[in-house]
């Protein structure tokens, strides 16, 4: 049988190499998720993911073929400490949202207007945002809902990007 498709796996880069808006996937261990966040965060103007070290194992054939390549339009940084990453893009200027289903502030358009120092972080399908990242963050948000207890990680990153982006500008 012929080889149908290829998987090149991303090469970390620097924390500072990394523009802004950012995507942060602390623990999120589903290749699937990771897939979908990365596809998503990409068709609204986020390409530069932080990810933990749990989160960089997930970055596999199945994320590749899930994100349907997009994936491959993505700058990645491994961080080896999550918290000590977040401190740094923090002393950077960068204004830190976690999102969580129990959060009491609903996720709203970062403000000013086209400003793009901001990331969000979205924690593991069964913890959540660790107490640790989730201390670091300027705000902590949640997606409004009318029904149901949670929403999966991938579902809650498009969501909170769509409605953090939407004042972005190109």
């Amino acid at each position: 049988m012929p080889c149908r498709f290829a998987v090149a796996f991303p090469v970390p880069r620097p924390l500072e190499h990394l523009a802004p808006p950012l995507l942060i996937l602390d623990d999120v261990g589903s290749a699937t998720n990771v897939g979908q966040a990365a596809q998503s965060a990409c068709l609204l103007g986020v390409t530069s993911l932080v990810v933990s070290a749990a989160t960089w194992s997930s970055l596999n054939g199945r994320a590749a073929r899930v994100s349907h390549g997009w994936l491959y339009h993505c700058e990645f940084h491994r961080a080896d400490s999550l918290p000590e990453a977040l401190r740094a893009l923090r002393a950077g200027g960068l204004r830190l949202y976690a999102a969580e289903e129990y959060f009491s502030q609903p996720v709203a358009p970062h403000s000013p207007a086209g400003d793009r120092n901001w990331a969000l972080v979205i924690g593991s399908e069964d913890r959540g945002v660790s107490p640790e990242v989730a201390e670091q963050c300027h705000a902590r948000v949640r997606i409004p809902q009318r029904r149901g207890a949670s929403l999966n990680a991938a579902t809650a990153a498009t969501l909170c990007l769509h409605e953090l982006s939407r004042h972005m500008g190109p």
